[in-house]
């Protein structure tokens, strides 16, 4: 399991649940949520998530791929996807999965 701040991910199921409600992704959703949760804090940039989830070479229009699968997924897991508490932004250099200080923060693997 990877837990941080609310959302729990069962590596062996693909499960998501998110302040314990159980939300449904898809294959790609997860796949990038997985990504960014599996190292808290590290700075993606997109070419990096498309080459990790999609297995294939990046091209400067699969920005738009990834930008329109993080905003699904924002919708999917944040309370508020207009100001994100876990996927952020970092602008002019990708997305980070970040989870308050005070939140409970646990990287198991299954």
């Amino acid at each position: 399991m990877l837990t941080a701040g609310g959302i729990k991910i069962s590596l062996a199921s693909n499960q998501v649940w998110v302040q314990g409600r159980e939300v449904e992704l898809t294959g790609i959703e997860y796949r990038i949520l997985r990504l960014l949760m599996e190292t808290p804090q590290k700075i993606f940039s997109t070419q990096n998530i498309y080459e990790s989830v999609w297995g294939e070479p990046y091209f400067y229009i699969s920005n738009g791929t990834v930008m329109v699968h993080i905003r699904k997924l924002r919708v999917k897991i944040e309370a508020d996807p207009q100001n994100p508490r876990y996927l952020k932004t970092v602008w002019g250099k990708g997305y980070r999965f970040e989870a308050a200080l005070n939140e409970e923060k646990s990287y198991v693997a299954e």
